[in-house]
């Protein structure tokens, strides 16, 4: 079964970070981001509501002694290529939606956060039927360099 939960409070967080070993790469880009001793627990569906957008300070005074959802991704490559990823909000009083993407190129992916901000707009107008706000977006990208490992988050983290 798998868990849905309605956010209350989110902060979308993005970072990158490279090493010599996948594991390593992947708590470089967690620790650039200052969620690398953050015991999130990972969902994939969320109920449909609205939720407040908060900052990086605010979530970390919010979330002492209370459980941590992650919606998102984290992803690691070790290929001649680059990580794109991004993350998006769009809330309002009555609605609220999160979404998130990756893509594996060889070359940057400069459309991805307007791919994740259609998608938003989209769907709060087919189920609103009404016309959207401007969407909230966090965007990385990583190109592989000479480490032997590189790793991108795009997570909306959330406290319910």
């Amino acid at each position: 079964m798998e868990l849905i939960i309605q956010p209350k409070y989110v902060w979308l967080a993005v970072g990158g970070g490279s090493w010599t070993n996948m594991l390593g790469a992947r708590h470089v880009a967690l620790k650039n981001i200052g969620i690398e001793n953050t015991d999130y627990i990972p969902v994939n569906m969320l109920e449909v509501g609205p939720f407040e957008l908060i900052e990086r300070d605010t979530f970390f005074e919010l979330s002492k002694n209370k459980p941590v959802y992650g919606y998102g991704t984290v992803v690691c490559s070790q290929q001649d290529e680059h990580l794109s990823a991004a993350v998006g909000a769009l809330t309002c009083e009555r609605w609220g939606c999160l979404y998130h993407s990756t893509r594996y190129t060889l070359d940057q992916v400069k459309e991805l956060p307007y791919y994740v901000e259609d998608y938003l707009v989209r769907r709060y107008e087919v189920l609103m039927k009404s016309q959207a706000g401007t969407p909230v977006i966090r965007a990385v990208d990583k190109g592989v360099g000479d480490e032997a490992w590189s790793a991108i988050v795009a997570m909306a983290m959330i406290l319910t």
